[in-house]
């Protein structure tokens, strides 16, 4: 896939603002599809997002909010539609918020998510000598391992006066809770569960709303919350754990796990490529969590330092070091949204790995070229942080070498990056 380049642009007379618009508009051609899913055209040079439009549709719309640079919309009425376009496998498709993208067929899902991420990156960095590997896909169904519920008493309506208890997944950007029965993206097992604790459940619902985690283990399935605990038998009081490369890799069940457990470990396993590891190598793991990449890195290098700002995360990673018999590894807590350089871990290493949270790592990236990694590759599930991010790291001696995008999380807008940046020599 050859690149566009970036080119110093000529300086732009100064432009008329786009025009306002309101209103009803009609035969409006979706064009695209953003990061976030939605569909996108033009009036008058403006961009008008529109949900649940998708590209090469003609739509009419009316405008629900203008803004200067964009305008955003809703579908009146659909006058074309895309053969791309399916049928949502999920009943509450249209009330629950995790969902975004049911109604896109998986191969453009896959298409888009790719294109979308591939113009930011060339746009904002030197691509010249880009490798982009093929998309790691997933089964669209049956893939959650993990699933954060909500356990309330509510109304259907926010304005509703009959309050029902209620266990599920909120609206899109809204505290109102969708009550589900049926969620086909979690695993069989996890399903059957959240099925068969409803009955449990539901008395327990009340005006505030409580958390449920939901979590399987290669015990069985956890349930967590502040009202109702569940766990497989003859556990022995152990936490759950799950396998990757040969390992047992304890988790707290209220904690962060990849929710997506074969994407997982095709992750792992490239990103264990790309750091080209040998016994001789010292690798620096930042926001480690319990050890998903540290413990199989340490099983290919002399040296292995985690780092992550969770306490218990932290004593879960080195209570799996030991577990696993791995002697070469040491784990610090440290806040990594501060800077670091004065904490003894901060040291020269072969490779740096970094897999932080949808903020990035933008005060750690500042002064990473001061550890002389020859390697850093960056695991990212925030296209935004992760760009800006990278060009922090440009600028301190670095190209960028590799990128391959794992679709953790399918049917949604979220995507799991992984990008390969190396020191100039």
């Amino acid at each position: 896939m050859k690149l566009p380049q970036r080119r110093t642009q000529p300086k732009k007379h100064k432009t008329q603002r786009p025009s306002t618009l309101s209103g009803v508009y009609s035969g409006l051609k979706i064009e695209g599809l953003t990061h976030d899913g939605r569909g996108v055209g033009h009036i008058n040079g403006k961009a008008v997002f529109i949900k649940n439009a998708l590209p090469d549709e003609v739509v009419d719309i009316k405008i629900q909010q203008d803004q200067a640079q964009f305008a955003q919309a809703r579908v009146m009425k659909w006058l074309e539609i895309s053969a791309d376009r399916v049928t949502p496998f999920c009943e509450n498709y249209d009330r629950c918020g995790g969902c975004s993208l049911q109604h896109l067929s998986y191969d453009k899902q896959v298409f888009w998510k790719q294109k979308n991420l591939i113009e930011q990156l060339t746009k904002s960095l030197d691509t010249r000598r880009l490798v982009i590997e093929p998309m790691q896909t997933s089964d669209p169904q049956g893939y959650r391992r993990r699933a954060r519920m909500f356990l309330v008493k509510q109304a259907s309506q926010p304005k509703g006066l009959d309050k029902q208890a209620k266990l599920g997944f909120r609206e899109l950007n809204s505290e109102q809770v969708v009550d589900i029965e049926n969620c086909p993206v979690l695993t069989p097992a996890l399903q059957k569960t959240m099925q068969s604790i409803r009955f449990e459940l539901l008395p327990l619902a009340s005006r505030q709303s409580k958390e449920i985690h939901l979590s399987e283990s290669e015990q069985g399935i956890w349930v967590d919350s502040n009202v109702y605990k569940k766990s497989p038998n003859n556990t022995k009081n152990q936490p759950p754990y799950y396998n990757l490369r040969d390992l047992k890799i304890q988790f707290d069940p209220t904690g962060f796990i990849q929710v997506n457990s074969p994407v997982n470990e095709s992750l792992v396993e490239q990103a264990l490529s790309w750091l080209a590891l040998s016994p001789g190598s010292t690798l620096l793991d930042l926001f480690c969590g319990v050890g998903n990449f540290s413990l199989p890195a340490a099983k290919m290098a002399n040296q292995v330092v985690g780092v992550e700002g969770n306490s218990a995360a932290v004593e879960l990673a080195k209570s799996n070091a030991s577990l696993n018999k791995l002697n070469n590894l040491t784990f610090h807590k440290a806040d990594l949204f501060e800077k670091s350089d004065h904490q003894a871990w901060w040291s020269d290493y072969d490779a740096v790995l970094l897999d932080p949270g949808r903020l990035g790592a933008k005060t750690l990236c500042q002064n990473i070229g001061e550890l002389n990694a020859q390697r850093i590759v960056y695991v990212s599930c925030q296209s935004d942080t992760l760009i800006r991010d990278l060009q922090v790291i440009e600028q301190q001696g670095y190209r960028l070498k590799r990128i391959q995008l794992f679709d953790m999380f399918p049917n949604t807008s979220h995507i799991e990056s992984l990008v390969l940046m190396e020191k100039l020599t």
